[in-house]
Order: C-alpha cells, then sequence, then structure tokens
C-alpha cells in the first residue's frame, strides 16, 4: 500500500496561534516539533496496518517545517518551495490513499481553532 500524506501546521493538536503557525512567531519551534510528532505517529500506525511506501509532503507556509532528523527514516519526505502543486506535491493515481494531517479551517470562521489578528493583539 503506497501512501500520500499532507501535512499543514496549523490544525496539529495543541497549534492555536499566530504565534506558533509563523516562522518568526515565538512558539514556532514547538510547532514544528508537534507536527513531526503527528506525523509520525500517523506513519508508525500506517506502517505496522501494511503501508509498503509513504511520502509526506511538507504544506505548510515556505513548505520546511517539518523536523527531518526526527521523522521516521523509512518515510520519504518533499520539503521546500515553491511546489507546482503546492500543498499536494507528490501526489499521482499510484497511491491507495491520501491524508490529510493539520488541515484547518479558515481563522475566524465559524468553531476555528485559529485565532484571527485582531484577536491576537
Amino acid at each position: 500500500m503506497r501512501v500520500f500524506i499532507s501535512a499543514d501546521i496549523e490544525g496539529i493538536w495543541g497549534a492555536v496561534s499566530r504565534k506558533q503557525a509563523s516562522s518568526d512567531g515565538s512558539d514556532y519551534l514547538r510547532a514544528r516539533k508537534l507536527m513531526t510528532k503527528e506525523v509520525n505517529l500517523a506513519c508508525e500506525a500506517l506502517l505496522e496496518n501494511g503501508a509498503k511506501e509513504i511520502v509526506v509532503n511538507d504544506a505548510h507556509g515556505l513548505m520546511d517545517n517539518i523536523l527531518i532528523e526526527e521523522l521516521n527514516p523509512k518515510v520519504q519526505l518533499i520539503s521546500g518551495s515553491p511546489k507546482p502543486l503546492s500543498m499536494m506535491q507528490g501526489i499521482d493515481q499510484e497511491f491507495d490513499k491520501a491524508i490529510f494531517i493539520g488541515y484547518h479551517s479558515r481563522a475566524g470562521s465559524s468553531k476555528s481553532n485559529l485565532i484571527t489578528p485582531t484577536m491576537e493583539g
């Protein structure tokens, strides 16, 4: 089984503010670690359940957030930008599954965990 994962940062468990999602934010490194950990948890479960190949596309901002030195070595990472297919770079019809980690609703929308810029001050 081939699995494609596209991972964003704002919807990662524990990521709730722009301080975590922006590269100049005071809590950005922590959010990168949380993102990498969440991707790893998904990959470990997939590998335990028959995945033979996993391709992860880092899909947040400049797309260089996942800490490769902490990523499961059995996983292929697509990192950096620009990417012609952006958040879906690397996908093709040969994948059996696609998983979206950390995707989120628009900031400020109903029940969004993202704080709007005017609320952060």
